[in-house]
């Protein structure tokens, strides 16, 4: 189950601020998802053959190709206008 404490917990690792009032109904809400997956988990698929796309279309991706990275987060960093922590600091998205 999850309670208060753990809610706050789970967004302090997603450097989220968040009121005990908001942890309250994060908490509830975070609960019937999880029980939804739970749901999803007890399926039984056992029958069932597997699909990339649920549709007939015909799904044709690029081959996975390692390429090399010589960018440092430095320089990747260094066009940011706002950074914190070696990461991009953005506006807040959530009204």
């Amino acid at each position: 189950m999850i309670d208060e404490i753990r809610a706050k917990e789970i967004a302090a690792l997603a450097q989220l601020k968040m009121t005990d009032e908001e942890a309250k109904t994060f908490a509830s809400q975070l609960a019937r998802v999880i029980e939804y997956f739970d749901q999803i988990a007890n399926i039984d698929t056992q029958n069932m053959s597997p699909l990339v796309t649920a549709t007939d279309i015909d799904f044709r991706a690029r081959p996975d190709e390692v390429a090399p990275f010589s960018n440092s987060v430095e320089k990747i960093l260094s066009n940011a206008p706002e950074k914190k922590n070696a990461l991009f600091k953005v506006p807040p998205v959530v009204g």
